[in-house]
């Protein structure tokens, strides 16, 4: 089969996809929320039957998508998000470069492949660097050798052993043409989403692995149902609102006409708060001050499709996001490993060490525009309007991993290149919640969005 009519293929048949969840209806800032529309999955269900395909794989989220020309069976899995094809008797996960997130996967996979070398667990069954287009040829890498073996583990005894832990991680993989950046994510415990079935696993080669994979769905995936899908909308256009008074109030150019406390500022608040989802636009679209200009620029033209700054924004503040927070900072790691949400109070405390605490390594391939951190986030707006990055941003070294949808659910399970289980209870925190989570007094945004607080549910400090 030639790479161009491959690449062809799989470029249509993800663009279809794209399109199930694409086209349904959503507001200009609420693309985070229509990734995981319930009804979607739906909608490519009764496609599959209207075409009489074949779903073998239906119960474990594994679809198939159809038969190229030259006889390859392609599938989508809805928990990775692998796109993937059935030739002779084996399945290879397909090319795909041009879409990012599957890249990562397969780059990351060969990451792992470099940590489990370097502990001689295991010898190359393939070369990463080695090209997928020779001669014009396409060729595939087989799953059962990408995802042959799980996630390499490791035991932190110490603080020391595990700073040792990630030095050794990062000596490992620096030297490999896909990595950039080292990034972590720490939990209290670890979390196991149901699997594929035995008989799946063992069909695709892959069982070791997919029983290794936590589960880090993210928090929309698990809020939405097809009754709340609209309210959360509404409270995501809320959370975009709060968002853009912030950078209103806080630029150089119009902080005389909307710092907090002043009248256009109360209007903007008394009209984001109103009960009536019209009521803010209405007062946007009619106002006619002086200051309508500026009203327009930040609440009607700013749809540029770049939904990245709100959604670290909710995902940072405590609203439902398809992104997954991560951190540069491996202390930052650990305080989320040592900490938990109060519920009553909405604010974070320490809790005791356990030793169920974890730390999940990311590496961040080059050239991947699936990992994002705060400053290049927040970064065109920071430039244009003279903006600080929010300070609980900062001091907590703020990072985002983006790609999945309801077509990709747990796609950042399997993008883990490492586990640090943390067996000691010594090994303590060197963080605050004080430091963590600055006061409305410090933090701006946070101050924004307190004002805004009746209306966004979730909010924490």
């Amino acid at each position: 089969m030639s790479y161009q009519k491959a690449v062809l293929f799989e470029a249509k048949a993800e663009l279809a996809l794209e399109r199930i969840w694409g086209n349904v209806f959503h507001f200009p800032n609420s693309k985070d929320v229509s990734r995981f529309a319930p009804f979607a999955e739906k909608n490519l269900l009764e496609k599959i039957k209207r075409r009489g395909l074949e779903n073998r794989f239906e119960a474990d989220r594994i679809y198939e998508l159809g038969t190229s020309d030259e006889g390859r069976t392609y599938y989508k899995d809805c928990e990775s998000g692998i796109l993937f094809f059935k030739s002779g008797d084996d399945y290879h996960i397909s090319y795909e470069d041009h879409y990012s997130s599957q890249a990562d996967l397969r780059d990351i996979a060969a990451i792992r492949r470099i940590l489990l070398e370097r502990s001689k667990h295991i010898k190359t069954v393939f070369s990463p660097a080695a090209t997928h287009q020779q001669d014009g040829l396409y060729c595939p890498i087989r799953l059962r050798e990408l995802f042959a073996h799980p996630i390499p583990e490791y035991c932190a005894e110490s603080k020391e052993g595990l700073i040792k832990i990630v030095k050794e991680i990062e000596d490992a993989v620096q030297p490999s043409a896909f990595f950039e950046k080292i990034l972590f994510r720490g939990q209290t415990k670890e979390y196991h989403s149901p699997q594929i079935s035995n008989e799946t696993a063992d069909a695709l080669g892959i069982s070791k692995f997919v029983a290794s994979v936590p589960s880090l769905t993210p928090s929309i995936a698990r809020a939405l149902t097809d009754e709340n899908y609209y309210d959360i909308i509404g409270q995501f256009e809320k959370w975009a609102r709060g968002l853009n008074i912030w950078k209103l109030s806080q630029a150089t150019r119009y902080q005389d006409l909307f710092s907090r406390g002043c009248s256009l500022y109360k209007q903007l608040l008394d009209a984001s708060l109103a009960t009536d989802f019209t009521s803010f636009t209405d007062f946007v679209s009619n106002y006619e001050g002086p200051e309508a200009a500026c009203l327009d620029e930040y609440f009607k033209n700013t749809h540029s499709g770049n939904d990245k700054p709100i959604s670290l924004t909710v995902q940072q503040y405590g609203g439902y996001s398809a992104m997954l927070d991560v951190t540069e900072d491996l202390e930052t790691a650990l305080f989320f490993s040592q900490s938990a949400l109060d519920r009553t109070t909405m604010r974070y405390r320490l809790v005791d060490p356990s030793s169920e605490n974890i730390i999940y390594v990311f590496v961040k391939p080059r050239h991947s525009s699936s990992f994002s951190l705060g400053n290049d986030i927040y970064g065109g707006a920071i430039v244009e309007d003279n903006l600080e990055l929010p300070l609980r941003l900062r001091r907590q070294h703020c990072g985002l991993l983006t790609g999945a949808s309801i077509f990709a659910r747990n796609t950042y399970g399997y993008k883990v290149v490492a586990k640090i289980h943390l067996n000691n209870p010594s090994i303590r925190t060197s963080k605050t919640v004080k430091e963590m989570f600055p006061s409305q007094e410090e933090d701006s945004l946070y101050q924004v969005l307190s004002d805004l607080r009746s209306v966004l549910p979730g909010l924490y400090g």
